[in-house]
């Protein structure tokens, strides 16, 4: 496969940013939502907006939520609520399929797949290979380079538009207003 990893070089100069975004598929918003069991909203909301909602020490975390085709996409501004247990299971449970990528601006970066319930690969996409790992490598993922300091983040980004058929802008993530909520769900942090 022709891997397309330059058409993701925005994240090497946006990647102070930190994000979550999780494609769960098939799935409707309002499924979701209930599964969160999210409150206070929804507001219409940018990515900047949002991170200043987030309060980790209170544990007031806040999503956005918006429907692609018949999957459901959500995006963590400073967040990572999308890989902490219990939601990649809870999300996936019921013949569903997450996908989750997630980095944050100390150079962590994470890739999370679950099917029907279990989380069936789990990787940090710059410490590639380690005890860390969930699972088995998947097919394409070994024909991406993870480990590479340059091209990890490019390479998470690649990987879920190959699995969820939707590529990431920043157009898209920093600047689209998107319905915001409050996750009501308790996780693990």
């Amino acid at each position: 496969m022709n891997w397309e990893l330059d058409k993701f070089e925005w994240l090497d100069h946006d990647s102070s940013w930190d994000a979550c975004i999780t494609y769960i598929e098939p799935a409707k918003v309002e499924d979701i939502v209930s599964l969160l069991q999210c409150t206070n909203g929804p507001l219409m909301l940018n990515y900047d907006s949002v991170g200043k909602l987030q309060d980790f020490n209170d544990s007031l975390y806040h999503v956005q939520i918006q429907p692609f085709g018949q999957a459901v996409i959500l995006v963590e501004p400073i967040g990572f609520v999308g890989q902490s247990d219990p939601v990649p299971t809870l999300l996936s449970q019921n013949s569903k399929r997450l996908v989750s990528i997630y980095w944050n601006v100390e150079a962590l970066m994470r890739f999370v797949l679950a099917e029907n319930g279990v989380v069936i690969r789990a990787f940090d996409a710059l410490c590639y290979g380690l005890d860390s790992e969930v699972g088995s490598p998947i097919a394409l993922e070994g024909e991406l380079p993870f480990g590479q300091v340059k091209n990890s983040h490019r390479a998470l980004l690649a990987l879920f538009e190959q699995l969820t058929g939707f590529t990431p802008t920043p157009k898209w993530l920093y600047h689209e207003k998107r319905p915001t909520y409050r996750i009501g769900v308790s996780i693990d942090s």
